[in-house]
C-alpha cells in the first residue's frame, strides 16, 4: 500500500497496525479468501482503494460543512453512482475488497461477525445476505457445517452475478440460491430464515425501518440478524444518516427486535468518546433477535 500512497502510513499507523492480535487473525483469514479474487491485480485494487478514499474525503468536507450528507435520495445515488459502470467498479473495489483490511472499524465489524455472530447461530440455520457485495461475510456462512441453506438478495442482477462468481473465486462450491428482491418490498416470505445479514445497506436506502420490518418478518421466532449500520458516515451513495447509537437502537425496537448486542466501532486514530463528540464516522454492528 505505501509503495503506492506513502501519504496514508500515518493513517495506517493510527489504526490497522494497533489492533487487537485476534482482530489481525480474523483479517489474515479473510485475505485468503480475497487474494482468490484479487489475483495478479492487487496494484488495481490498491489504486481504486486510494480513489475511493478520496472520493470519501470530498464527502467529508462536505458533511462537516453542512451536518448532512450530499444525497437525499436513491435516485441521486443511481444517478451518480450506481448507473456509472466504471465508477462502481472502482468503488466497489475499493470499498468492498479494501476497507477491511485498512479501516479498523470495518475489521472490527468483520470479527464481531466471526466470533460473536456466526458462532451464536443454531444447528442446521437457514442463513440469508442482504446485498452480499463481493461476498466477504456469506463466504464463511457458506463454509459452516452447521448452516443447512444459503440464500442472497439483491435488486440488481448484474450484483448478483458478480456475488457467485467471486464465491466460486474464492473456493465455495456451496449451493447458493439467488434472488432479485427489493428489501423495500415485501417478499410473501415469512418467518424462513434463522440467520439474516444487512451489513452496510440500510443507509443507502429511503425506507430503512420498513426494510427492518421486513427483516424482522422473514426471520423464524428465536432467528437472529446482523445488522451493521454506520453513523455520521458520509460517502458517495449515502442517503439515510443516523447521528447516534440511541438512534438505531430505538429503531430497532420499533420494528420489533431484542437487542442482544450493539457495538460501536470509531473511525481509525478516534476514541468513541472523540467520535461521537464531533460527530465522525462509527459502525454500529447490532446483534438482533426476533422474539
Amino acid at each position: 500500500m505505501l509503495a503506492i500512497w506513502p501519504e496514508h502510513q500515518s493513517f495506517l499507523e493510527k489504526g490497522v497496525l494497533l489492533l487487537e492480535n485476534e482482530v489481525t487473525e480474523t483479517l489474515e483469514r479473510a485475505a485468503v479468501h480475497s487474494r482468490k479474487i484479487i489475483g495478479d491485480d492487487l496494484t488495481i485494487y490498491l489504486n481504486d482503494y486510494k480513489w475511493m478514499c478520496e472520493r470519501f474525503k470530498e464527502e467529508q468536507l462536505y458533511f462537516q460543512r453542512h451536518k448532512q450528507y450530499r444525497l437525499t435520495s436513491f435516485q441521486d445515488a443511481y444517478d451518480e453512482v450506481y448507473n456509472n459502470p466504471e465508477y462502481m467498479q472502482r468503488y466497489t473495489r475499493g470499498i468492498l475488497m479494501m476497507s477491511k483490511f485498512f479501516w479498523p472499524n470495518h475489521s472490527r465489524c468483520l470479527h464481531t461477525y466471526l466470533t460473536e455472530y456466526l458462532p451464536g447461530n443454531t444447528d442446521n440455520y437457514r442463513h440469508l445476505d442482504i446485498g452480499a457485495g463481493h461476498g466477504a461475510y456469506l463466504v464463511f456462512a457458506a463454509d459452516d457445517v452447521r448452516c443447512a441453506s444459503c440464500d442472497i438478495w439483491d435488486i440488481s442482477d448484474t450484483s448478483l452475478s458478480m456475488t457467485m462468481q467471486y464465491m466460486q473465486k474464492m473456493g465455495s462450491d456451496r449451493k447458493i440460491e439467488a434472488r432479485k428482491q427489493d428489501l423495500l418490498q415485501d417478499s410473501s416470505i415469512t418467518g424462513h430464515y434463522d440467520s439474516i445479514v444487512c451489513s452496510e445497506v440500510l443507509e443507502h436506502v429511503e425506507q430503512p425501518q420498513t426494510g427492518l420490518e421486513h427483516i424482522n418478518r422473514l426471520l423464524t421466532q428465536g432467528g437472529r440478524a446482523f445488522i451493521n449500520i454506520p453513523i455520521n458516515s458520509p460517502a458517495p451513495d449515502h442517503i439515510t444518516l443516523w447521528r447516534s447509537s440511541d438512534e438505531l437502537k430505538q429503531l430497532y425496537e420499533d420494528t420489533g427486535f431484542k437487542i442482544l448486542a450493539l457495538h460501536e466501532y470509531p473511525a481509525a486514530g478516534l476514541t468513541l468518546e472523540r467520535a461521537k463528540k464531533f460527530d465522525f464516522d462509527i459502525s454500529c454492528v447490532a446483534i438482533l433477535q426476533k422474539p
